[in-house]
């Protein structure tokens, strides 16, 4: 079963529901989804709940839950889709870090980014091979100058790991095409003695206080480990 803390909506008009002024999808917290639907109950009947892929055409519909989180309405797919509320939770937050902290091998870096991609497609083609199709949880754009932007030039991508970690192929694929990759472990520290998994014995109010605790936590560092290091070609 997913477990999602987040999601994008549609309104009564079947448009996704955008930020102020930008064409990014807004983002709806679980816990503001069942305050609306507490306190507003026709203006929470007008939306339809998707899942927050970038490419519209991935984006399925979701549906809240009364545990604080969001399933998928196909109980198919839904058997199939594993994500905890750890691994989502810890992506929204990074999504909305312009800066983070990074400690890497105690190495600190400062990175700043102007955007971030939520689940992209990317397709990777090695000479006669077939072609490989890639999410990464977040794909992150540098902005203006910045500690590894100059090695690393224009992006990378973030994989949020709680249970699986990226295997060995992929990360060679994206060395090759120049991505580099840092993998954010959630650790037993990062969970703050909670537990979301198995049997539903917490509440939304409960994710909410993990959210919150997680992204001080990451305010303050995010301890990640450098899986593709790929050198950016400088053409004299």
């Amino acid at each position: 079963m997913a477990r999602k803390v987040w999601a994008y909506a549609k309104d009564k008009n079947q448009c996704f529901i955008c930020e102020n002024q930008s064409l990014q999808p807004k983002i709806f917290y679980i816990w503001d989804v069942l305050r609306l639907k507490e306190q507003n109950v026709k203006k929470y009947q007008e939306l339809t709940f998707y899942s927050t892929e970038y490419d519209e055409i991935n984006r399925l519909e979701l549906i809240p839950t009364e545990h604080g989180f969001f399933r998928y309405k196909s109980d198919e797919i839904d058997e199939n889709n594993k994500e905890s509320i750890y691994h989502s939770a810890a992506t929204v937050i990074l999504l909305e870090m312009p800066v983070i902290k990074f400690t890497i091998d105690k190495n600190k870096y400062i990175l700043n980014f102007s955007k971030f991609l939520v689940e992209p497609c990317l397709r990777f083609k090695h000479f006669d091979q077939d072609e490989e199709k890639y999410y990464p949880d977040l794909v992150g754009y540098f902005s203006s100058e910045c500690e590894l932007q100059e090695k690393w030039k224009g992006c990378l991508a973030i994989e949020v790991v709680y249970t699986s970690r990226c295997y060995e192929k992929k990360v060679n694929s994206f060395e090759k095409n120049s991505i580099p990759i840092i993998e954010v472990i959630i650790s037993k520290e990062l969970k703050f003695n909670t537990n979301f998994c198995g049997e539903i014995n917490f509440t939304a109010a409960d994710v909410e206080s993990y959210y919150k605790l997680l992204k001080a936590e990451f305010k303050n560092q995010v301890c990640g480990e450098i899986l593709s290091d790929p050198v950016a070609l400088i053409f004299i």
